[in-house]
């Protein structure tokens, strides 16, 4: 994420006076905001070691209610030891 930016800036200022000056920043910025999107979704419907379903959300877009726990069996994040 905090890459993005500075990519795409950064793609611009070298390919700046060729033909590629308007394809390659694009490009990079939305390839980089793709994968954005899919760490997100991936962080968001990781398996629960337990149960197996999706740890933090009951669906993929909902609100985590639950903080650290599983939305299903309860199982904690971080237990304390």
């Amino acid at each position: 994420m905090i890459f993005t930016l500075p990519a795409t800036f950064l793609a611009g200022f070298i390919t700046y006076g060729t033909t590629l000056e308007h394809v390659v920043p694009s490009s990079i910025f939305i390839v980089l905001g793709g994968a954005l999107v899919v760490a997100y979704i991936r962080i968001r419907t990781f398996p629960c070691p337990r149960c197996g379903h999706h740890f933090g959300v009951k669906h993929p877009l909902g609100a985590n209610i639950r903080g650290r726990k599983c939305a299903y069996c309860g199982l904690e994040a971080y237990p304390e030891l």
